[in-house]
């Protein structure tokens, strides 16, 4: 998704007023996106998806929100809160939304991004001038167009994501680092309100995909021996023809050797 992002800006395959699109399908999206971490109660994935739609949000209603929202306030601000929710958000283990936990996570989201929107209303020249202290070598002025301070929290929260997700296997908790790299292209490279609104998109299509991966293995996939659920088995059964049939194993010493099924049951087809 974010490779289609890249050649779709890259090579401006979409013309301008097919943004137009593209900004309403975001926010649909968004919504989709949050709706389904509250089904599956994913407090995680909620708080990080209220970052794109806030952001989304100021860029699509500048003048309702703000008295006067400054350009260079939102490209040097939007990218810090949005590397520093992140990275305090995922710190946070997963708990569930409908918890204490949860209610600590979201709590702490809504701060950060309260802290956001005071920044972007009163953000000044001299915070400006503070953002913009050169820290790094002239070279990398010529990569990117964000701040050295706002790259290097960038770049560590992209790694220390990067890293933390590694540890787990559900797409859910691998998903906040693919959402924070599509993000931080536009912020760090275009500084376009279009590119950033399509990768916004992919973020939420990201986040849309990863849950319902998650919702297909808890449905299908046992998550004690890895192998397909008695529901992937009679789905399964739906495809067979008319002549088949059916050998059951059972396993002796089973708790001797839990990785293998109870019964382990072999449909072949002729």
């Amino acid at each position: 998704m974010i490779l289609v992002a890249l050649l779709i800006t890259y090579f401006h395959l979409l013309p301008n007023y097919a943004y137009y699109f593209v900004w309403q399908s975001t926010f649909v999206f968004l919504l989709i996106a949050l709706a389904l971490s509250v089904y599956f109660n994913k407090s995680k994935l909620f708080v990080l998806l209220l970052f794109s739609l806030f952001f989304t949000m100021c860029l699509a209603f500048p003048n309702t929100l703000f008295t006067q929202l400054s350009v260079s306030a939102f490209w040097h601000l939007a990218p810090l809160i949005t590397a520093l929710g992140y990275l305090l958000i995922y710190a946070l283990k997963e708990r569930g939304l409908f918890s204490s936990f949860g209610a600590l996570r979201t709590g702490v989201g809504i701060l950060i991004l309260s802290g956001g929107y005071l920044g972007l209303n009163y953000f000044s020249p001299s915070i400006e001038k503070a953002l913009n202290t050169p820290l790094l070598h002239a070279n990398i002025h010529a990569l990117t167009k964000a701040s050295d301070f706002v790259l290097i929290i960038s770049l560590i929260a992209l790694l220390f994501i990067f890293l933390i997700s590694l540890l787990f296997e559900a797409q859910s908790q691998k998903a906040p680092f693919w959402m924070l790299s599509a993000q931080m292209i536009p912020y760090l490279f275009l500084h376009e309100s279009n590119a950033f609104i399509l990768f916004s998109l992919m973020s939420a299509l990201i986040a849309i995909s990863a849950l319902v991966h998650d919702a297909y293995r808890m449905a299908y996939i046992d998550t004690l021996t890895g192998i397909p659920s008695r529901r992937a088995l009679e789905e399964r059964f739906l495809r067979l023809g008319s002549s088949y049939f059916i050998a059951m194993v059972d396993i002796d010493f089973f708790q001797k050797n839990s990785m293998i099924p109870l019964d382990m049951i072999l449909v072949m087809m002729f």
